[in-house]
């Protein structure tokens, strides 16, 4: 990691902060950079609370947002229908993550890249973990995922897969030479009972 010290006034790249039905005066006074690495920074956040007692608490943010860019990251609900199958299946990834030293269970997922669109990173991503190529149906406003900790931001994204369609003859993932994604496809009908399995095999659901 490398350190970057930077007492600098920074904005924080969200949008303005709400007034609260209370009409409390809570508001950001300024942003302090700790650590920077190539795809987060450690940041402190001084604000003052409903009291207008100045706080502290410390953010993790991420650098790699494109200016204008809808979020941070896409999350995709990829349903696939088509072929041989009886009902439409969910595809989910399977993969090792560092910070919960564990496997985990997760929707296709990844970052925005500079001029992308949410539906255009969707797209990629998809193609990209699971080999599959789909259409958008539905995108959804963008959420943030643990404001108490990180402003980190996505977009819900909703993607059918057809198995009739000639792109999806012969899916190949294009992964990351760091990444190992195995591409899970569970029945809608039997999700739960699936994920709860995947729980007892010791992996973690996201």
């Amino acid at each position: 990691m490398s350190l970057k010290h930077n007492q600098e006034e920074e904005e924080l790249p969200t949008t303005k902060i709400p007034k609260l039905d209370n009409e409390s005066q809570e508001k950001v006074i300024r942003v302090e950079d700790i650590a920077v690495t190539k795809w987060v920074k450690f940041q402190k956040v001084i604000y003052s609370d409903k009291n207008k007692n100045e706080c502290q608490c410390d953010i993790v943010t991420r650098t790699t947002r494109a200016a204008g860019s809808a979020a941070d990251a896409v999350e995709i609900l990829a349903v696939l229908t088509g072929g041989e199958l009886l009902e439409p299946h969910i595809i989910l990834v399977k993969q090792f993550r560092p910070p919960i030293q564990s496997i985990s269970v997760e929707l296709p997922a990844g970052l925005i890249d500079s001029g992308e669109t949410a539906e255009e990173a969707a797209i990629r991503e998809l193609k990209e973990e699971t080999g599959y190529f789909g259409v958008v149906e539905t995108t959804h406003k963008s959420h943030f995922l643990y404001p108490s900790q990180t402003n980190e931001s996505s977009v819900f994204v909703q993607i059918k897969v057809d198995l009739d369609d000639p792109k999806n003859k012969t899916p190949k993932q294009e992964l990351e030479a760091e990444e190992d994604i195995e591409v899970v496809k569970i029945p809608i009908s039997n999700l739960l009972n699936e994920l709860q399995k995947l729980e007892k095999e010791g992996c973690h659901i996201f």
